[in-house]
């Protein structure tokens, strides 16, 4: 039995013992375990949440539209000072 010192949230982890999906089990009342067979294995625990990826996707997006907003912005100066110049 792994136990692992991080609270039981079983919500948006996952378990694998060598690339197979495993259970989490609550340990303890309050920590989180899995069962593992005897010998040398890869074990990884996976965070997923849909929400998490959805304020991701905002985010950047928003971020990319501020980036064009502000090089628009730059180039209309930048334009707009050339034509000043001009006359």
């Amino acid at each position: 039995l792994l136990v692992l010192s991080d609270i039981y949230f079983p919500a948006c982890w996952k378990a694998y013992i060598d690339g197979k999906e495993t259970e989490i089990y609550k340990t303890n009342y309050v920590l989180r375990s899995i069962v593992v067979p005897a010998g040398n294995h890869t074990i990884e625990f996976k965070y997923h949440s849909d929400k998490f990826e959805t304020g991701r996707t905002l985010s950047t997006a928003a971020n990319i539209i501020l980036l064009l907003a502000f090089a628009g912005a730059i180039f209309m100066e930048l334009r707009r000072k050339k034509a000043g110049n001009q006359s």
